[in-house]
């Protein structure tokens, strides 16, 4: 993000940009632009990918995962607040309630990993394709 002369880190830069969907509902992007620990699949990155990640940032693991679940545990609500900021004629948007859902979705899929160290695959639908699907 450029801030006058200044380069700064977008927060959340890919799941703004990669959550959003298409006007038929399908997500625009599956994977974010960069990778966490070598993970960039959305709703695929676990505790280990976080482990990873603080390695190479030579930081402690258990820190990252702490900012990770707080951010996490943040996300939704903050994005919920920012909606109902906007005026009422924009609030109503199908695709902002679909990308609050899906937010909210991600959130307790990286909740529920954050602390999954494990080597290998989860089995089952990858987080994209979970996040494909319409929330109820």
């Amino acid at each position: 993000m450029l801030a006058s002369s200044a380069v700064q880190f977008a927060d959340l830069y890919d799941v703004a940009s990669g959550l959003p969907t298409t006007r038929r509902g399908q997500l625009r992007f599956t994977k974010a632009a960069m990778s966490i620990g070598g993970e960039s699949t959305f709703g695929d990155v676990r505790g280990r990918h976080w482990s990873r990640f603080a390695t190479a940032l030579g930081m402690p693991a258990d820190t990252v995962r702490d900012w990770v679940f707080t951010l996490t545990e943040r996300a939704p609500q903050a994005v919920s607040d920012a909606i109902r900021g906007l005026p009422a004629r924009h609030r109503q948007q199908p695709e902002l309630r679909l990308l609050a859902a899906r937010v909210r979705m991600l959130s307790e899929m990286t909740i529920r990993d954050i602390e999954d160290v494990t080597a290998g695959r989860r089995y089952g639908p990858s987080g994209s394709e979970i996040l494909a699907c319409t929330p109820a």
